[in-house]
């Protein structure tokens, strides 16, 4: 027994004999063993006192810090928590909670706690706003994060301050900053775990093993360290070369997590580096299942381990995939000795020379020696959830007729033991991988001439559809079904064609049949779409039967979910699909469309941007995301969004033409006119003979005070093709040489032509607001022709008041005082007002009035009192009201007060 023990069981006697209550004897002697740091004694104690007193807060508290620092999170947790539902505060054990909850990756549970935590203390205040923050970047809520790090109060003393302006840099990869500032908050607080963990995973993006092993060393040795850190370390030490000291932390980690990605994948590079080739097959394609095929490094050393291994036609395949998704030399090189070994159908093993230069390829590639490419670049560091095959379900366009027709064979192939005995299929199987439809096809015509296997002759109906024999595929097809052949892929294959050769009853009676074959079949209920919702609307209850016995897999939701959407049904479309998102394929692009289309028809705009901001992380390659995105930037014009997004691109795959043009146009949205001027002139000369260029030129040069030689642009812009850009820098000009005779002139005659033009109309309705009010309500109620938006509604109903014409402006009463912007809701209490209809707005206008003190809301709430002959609450809220500079507000205010 230590002496320290020993002077604690003393100290712990002597209390006991000294105290002549139970009770304050374990509360005392608890006590003293906290002030002692004697954990393991005190957590005995303090359990004692809460036994005796469970509502006593101060007792959690404290045995919540001792079994943290004993190296019990959890328990610990529950005690924090427990104290937190007896008084609710936050102040003493606020972070921490917050900290434990973070280093155990419950996010959602933080932002559930945060929600309506608020706290006078300053820096829990910081506490709390970082662990917010931070939890909404963790579940991809970045756009909500980086508001709340944007209202973060300056105090560069404070250690949340510090890791909060780590985490923005963090977010937009600059790791060099990301380490300053994380260095910062350590200096604060040198036990700030996760500024520590910050600073480790920037050295890590920066290659400073060495560095980042110190920092891991010290949140190894934390009591309630995450389960990342042995990972983590065992990273560093593989880059520095220090293997033996990686296996012990990886063979840890493995029996932790044994279907982990990065822990298989590291299992394997150390098999690979030990040269033990199977096992590194082994552990490799176990990290390519658990991450479905996404795994970067782990499909380059498969691919190598294929090769060594004489599985040459798996090798080729694996390492294409690899070349499809990261274009480095060592899949290349893979890819072209496997296409070889297939070709040549050289079976001999690789020689000691060829098997050193496979070797040195894939150690290269990962930067474990001086080489050609790092690959660990590319998301070898941090595993990311990404597909790199497409779904099997979605091959193409969903109505596409190739991919019904490549589920079918796929249908047919997955046996792979009855490939095996087959050397035809086996042929037929490769050639289709290589989309080489044609020669599949001559191989199969020349087999069936002779006796043949059903699975054969199935293979060849499925490729006379595939090359666009649908006549000769209905017949074929017919034999096939007189002679009992209920398979999907027939019944598909069958359906497919009779529906291009125009037998529509036919088909869809096949697709009848293959749906009674096979109710549960994804690629059956995928053919209906091939039909018009007219015609397929009655099978509606297939659809539901096999989500019902498919729930948990997202072929079936997203099937549901498409057929809920063609009866634009977007709100069962959301429920289907939203408990798939975070596991889904990132090239299923048909699924995030959708789910992001129907959040818009709902109107949940917020969630339709959250939604393609998860979707475009998923792979920043994937283009559809990335314009989705910018069009969603564009209707909210939160250009700095999309400005983003572009230097995230640019980053991802360089500065091309194309960037530079969307570059500049948000820089010119921004009023950055400078930056965007630069980016213009870095074009090639190909592009600065466009109309577009010319368009955007004119802008920059019209920002930048050169109006001659931005008219001369824009007109030219302007003659080859009108856009917003060189429309509104002529007007621009116009306007600003107060040419208004060139002015009107040029926008009635833009408009005659461009009669759908808002953006015109939008600048002519500044133009005479609000000096021309007739003329500019002629605008807004033009502008409303073409849009529904709630704003021009506002706009007109407030010149029809202005123009003492309120009984027009009753048309748009019902939306402004539904609408959630209070000044809609003040434009309809002034209508109502002017109809003598006060009293039904008066506890909406009280209501916002208590919200937000705003001049015109008080000057509306007394116009009411006033004519409701509440003349004394009338005179408070005018008492109230202080007058500001508005021609509007002061008229209304001196009719108020006269009366």
């Amino acid at each position: 027994m230590s002496v320290k023990s020993i002077i604690s069981i003393l100290v712990a006697t002597s209390l006991l004999i000294s105290c002549s209550q139970e009770q304050a004897s374990n509360e005392q002697i608890a006590r003293e063993m906290v002030k002692e740091g004697n954990f393991e004694q005190s957590i005995v104690y303090l359990k004692l006192w809460i036994t005796e007193q469970p509502d006593n807060t101060e007792a959690r508290i404290l045995l919540g810090e001792a079994l943290k620092k004993q190296g019990n999170p959890e328990a610990a947790l529950k005690e924090f928590y427990k104290a937190h539902e007896l008084d609710g505060s936050f102040d003493e054990y606020g972070i921490s909670l917050l900290e434990l909850l973070a280093i155990k990756g419950a996010f959602e549970e933080i932002l559930l706690l945060v929600e309506d935590a608020k706290s006078e203390n300053l820096e829990l205040a910081r506490a709390l706003k970082f662990y917010e923050a931070y939890s909404l970047y963790e579940i991809q809520q970045d756009y909500k994060a980086n508001f709340l790090l944007a209202t973060m109060s300056k105090a560069f003393d404070s250690p949340y301050y510090q890791i909060s302006q780590a985490l923005n840099y963090w977010a937009v990869e600059d790791y060099e900053n990301t380490v300053r500032m994380a260095t910062n908050a350590l200096r604060i607080a040198p036990n700030m775990y996760l500024a520590r963990e910050f600073r480790a995973n920037a050295l890590l993006k920066l290659n400073r093993y060495e560095d980042a092993i110190q920092d891991l060393a010290v949140l190894a040795e934390s009591p309630v360290k995450s389960v990342k850190v042995d990972i983590q370390q065992a990273q560093a030490l593989i880059q520095l070369g220090r293997y033996k000291e990686a296996v012990v932390l990886v063979n840890s980690s493995l029996k932790l997590f044994p279907n982990a990605v990065v822990t298989n994948r590291l299992k394997a590079t150390l098999e690979f580096l030990d040269e033990k080739v199977s096992s590194a097959k082994q552990y490799s394609e176990k990290a390519l299942s658990a991450s479905r095929n996404s795994d970067a490094a782990s499909l380059l050393i498969a691919s190598a381990s294929n090769l060594l291994l004489n599985n040459s036609e798996l090798a080729f395949d694996q390492a294409k995939r690899l070349e499809g998704y990261i274009k480095t030399p060592a899949a290349a090189e893979l890819s072209d000795i496997a296409n070889r070994k297939v070709k040549n159908d050289v079976l001999s093993a690789f020689g000691e020379n060829e098997r050193a230069y496979i070797r040195g390829l894939v150690l290269d590639a990962m930067g474990l020696r001086m080489g050609v490419e790092n690959i660990s670049k590319k998301d070898i560091e941090i595993v990311q959830e990404i597909t790199l095959e497409e779904s099997r379900l979605l091959k193409g366009k969903l109505t596409e007729q190739k991919s019904t027709v490549a589920d079918a064979l796929d249908l047919l192939f997955e046996q792979d033991e009855k490939l095996k005995a087959n050397q035809l299929l086996t042929n037929i199987k490769l050639l289709l991988k290589r989309k080489r439809y044609d020669e599949a096809l001559s191989l199969s015509n020349e087999a069936i001439r002779k006796e043949s296997s059903l699975l054969e002759l199935q293979t060849h109906l499925v490729l006379l559809v595939l090359n666009d024999k649908f006549e000769e595929a209905v017949t074929f097809g017919s034999e096939l079904l007189e002679h009992g052949d209920t398979s999907a892929s027939t019944l598909i294959s069958f359906t497919k064609a009779s529906l291009r050769v125009g037998n529509t009853e036919e088909a869809l009676n096949t697709l009848d049949q293959a749906i009674e074959y096979h109710p549960d079949s994804a690629r059956v209920l995928n053919s209906l779409f091939d039909f018009p919702i007219e015609q397929v609307r009655s099978r509606l209850p297939v659809f539901e039967r096999a989500y019902e016995n498919n729930q948990h897999d997202v072929n079936y939701a997203f099937l549901l979910a498409k057929f809920y959407a063609a009866e634009k049904n977007a709100a069962e479309v959301i429920r289907l699909l939203i408990p798939h998102k975070p596991n889904v394929n990132k090239n299923f692009n048909e699924f995030w469309l959708l789910l992001t289309d129907s959040f818009m028809l709902a109107g949940e705009h917020q969630h339709a941007l959250e939604t393609a901001i998860f979707w475009m992380q998923l792979d920043l390659s994937n283009n559809i995301a990335f314009n989705k995105l910018l069009n969603l930037a564009e209707l909210y014009q939160d250009y700095r969004a999309a400005l983003g997004l572009i230097e995230v691109k640019i980053a991802d795959k360089g500065a091309s033409d194309f960037l530079r043009l969307l570059k500049s146009g948000y820089l010119l949205q921004l009023n950055q006119s400078d930056s965007a001027l630069v980016e213009l002139n870095h074009v090639s000369e190909e592009i600065k003979a466009s109309s577009q260029w010319k368009g955007l030129m004119s802008r920059a040069l019209y920002l930048n005070g050169k109006t001659e030689k931005a008219l001369k642009l824009a007109k030219e812009s302007y003659s080859e093709r009108p856009s917003s850009w060189n429309t509104s820098t002529i007007i621009g000009v116009h306007i600003s040489q107060n040419d208004t005779k060139e002015f009107e002139r040029f926008t009635e005659n833009h408009i005659i032509k461009y009669p759908n033009d808002i953006k015109t109309l939008e600048a002519l309705f500044s133009y005479y607001y609000p000096s021309e009010l007739k003329k500019a309500l002629s605008v807004a109620q033009q502008v409303l022709l073409l849009s529904d938006d709630i704003n021009w509604k506002n706009n007109t109903a407030w010149l029809l008041l202005e123009l003492n014409r309120p009984k027009k402006a009753l048309e748009y009463f019902d939306d402004l005082l539904s609408s959630p912007n209070h000044n809609h809701n003040d434009t309809a209490a002034r209508i109502a007002i002017e109809l003598g209809r006060a009293k039904e707005v008066l506890s909406q206008t009280q209501e916002r009035v208590r919200q937000d003190a705003n001049p015109f809301y008080q000057l509306t709430l007394a116009e009411i009192y006033r004519d409701l002959n509440m003349t004394s609450e009338a005179n408070e809220v005018i008492q109230r009201i202080y007058p500001i500079e508005s021609t509007d507000f002061i008229e209304r205010y001196r009719r108020l007060v006269v009366n």
